[in-house]
């Protein structure tokens, strides 16, 4: 065990009980590039207005919260248990990449986080019904022989709790750098809704936005303020620090003469891949189609640069994709198109599709299409 006692996670009776008899924090978690945080969807989607450090802890918390069990050994925390989440102030210096937390700005921090409430939107059955839940997310904080304690409430356990649905989670080492509450709050709100597909958009009203991500009326009152302090600094970062995995953008959309809307763009570039690549290893069938690269070049007009991309993996998954549509297949040599003639069109027609798109991304957005057929590629052989 080092010298520095890492964060953890128990049920505990009192302040007392969170202490061995040497008065150590035991071990119980470690943080790693493994470790995950987890949220429920209702806390990623409140209005929250926490500072940055609040925020990191609170993630600290999330991602060591499968240590917390009831007296059965379970997952689930039951409302009558209190449970207390603690951790030496040296670790947390260390989490927090900083080189001293005093006692004074934990207080600070630890006011906002017990008496700040998190307003919640509840589902309703009913059009038009709108139904709210506010509560904080720690009932009580203390801060003795260097080391901070806070007590969950009966949210908190609940939003952070172990889920079969209904839950967000991303790899803590990709917000725990991050420099701006701002950053993480976009990144939580776009990773709350890549799931639905691996390229897409979610839109929110400027108003909205502001409340979600916690700016007060009173500051960033312009929309050029606004976006040249909170938003694009907040892309770039997120781009800069997960961009290997996520890649983000946005553009401002205009009711009137006013900016009254911002649609965030993403390109999930793990799962993209992931399907690509589980297309790649499903294929069944064998075609008289040969990869050339001299021919793909000529064919395509590609550049110095678009000509150094993987195009034997991209062939491959355009192989791929035409055996996974096989009766389209089938219907293609029905009208005596031969191998070569579908697979090398079947390219062409997605990477002109993509070329005219991504301005970034480009590998990216083209694996995607090359999976998906975003350029209807089956439809215009077939009208040929």
């Amino acid at each position: 065990m080092s010298e520095k006692e890492l964060g953890y996670f128990e049920k505990f009776e009192t302040i007392d009980d969170l202490y061995d008899q040497d008065g150590k924090v035991t071990q119980l978690s470690i943080w790693s590039d493994d470790s995950l945080v987890r949220k429920g969807n209702p806390l990623i989607k409140s209005r929250m207005s926490w500072p940055l450090n609040a925020q990191k802890i609170l993630l600290l918390l999330a991602s060591s919260y499968s240590e917390l069990t009831d007296e059965f050994g379970n997952k689930f925390v039951p409302d009558k248990n209190k449970y207390f989440w603690s951790i030496s102030v040296s670790a947390l210096e260390d989490q927090l990449g900083v080189k001293r937390l005093s006692s004074t700005y934990l207080k600070e921090l630890a006011q906002v986080m017990v008496q700040t409430s998190i307003d919640i939107n509840l589902p309703t059955t009913k059009e038009g019904e709108y139904a709210w839940r506010m509560a904080p997310l720690f009932a009580d904080a203390t801060y003795q022989s260097g080391k901070l304690s806070l007590e969950l409430t009966r949210l908190c356990k609940e939003q952070l709790g172990r889920f079969t649905s209904g839950y967000t989670q991303y790899y803590l080492k990709n917000v725990i750098r991050m420099r701006s509450q701002y950053s993480i709050r976009i990144y939580e709100l776009i990773n709350a809704e890549k799931f639905k597909a691996p390229i897409g958009a979610v839109t929110y009203s400027v108003e909205e936005l502001r409340l979600l991500i916690g700016i007060s009326e009173d500051s960033y009152k312009t929309f050029g303020i606004f976006n040249s302090k909170v938003i694009g600094p907040s892309v770039d970062e997120i781009n800069e620090i997960d961009g290997e995995n996520l890649y983000v953008g946005y553009t401002k959309l205009r009711t009137g003469r006013s900016i009254s809307h911002i649609k965030f763009l993403y390109i999930d570039k793990n799962r993209i891949k992931e399907e690509a690549n589980n297309k790649i290893n499903s294929r069944k069938h064998q075609y008289s189609s040969t990869y050339d690269i001299d021919k793909l070049k000529d064919f395509l007009n590609l550049d110095k640069k678009t000509s150094s991309y993987d195009w034997r993996y991209y062939y491959d998954l355009a192989l791929a994709t035409i055996d996974s549509h096989r009766k389209s297949y089938e219907s293609l040599k029905d009208l005596e198109l031969d191998d070569d003639y579908i697979v090398y069109n079947y390219l062409k027609k997605n990477y002109e599709y993509v070329k005219k798109r991504a301005n970034k991304n480009f590998d990216s957005y083209f694996v995607a299409s090359l999976t998906n057929d975003y350029a209807g590629s089956f439809g215009t052989m077939e009208r040929i």
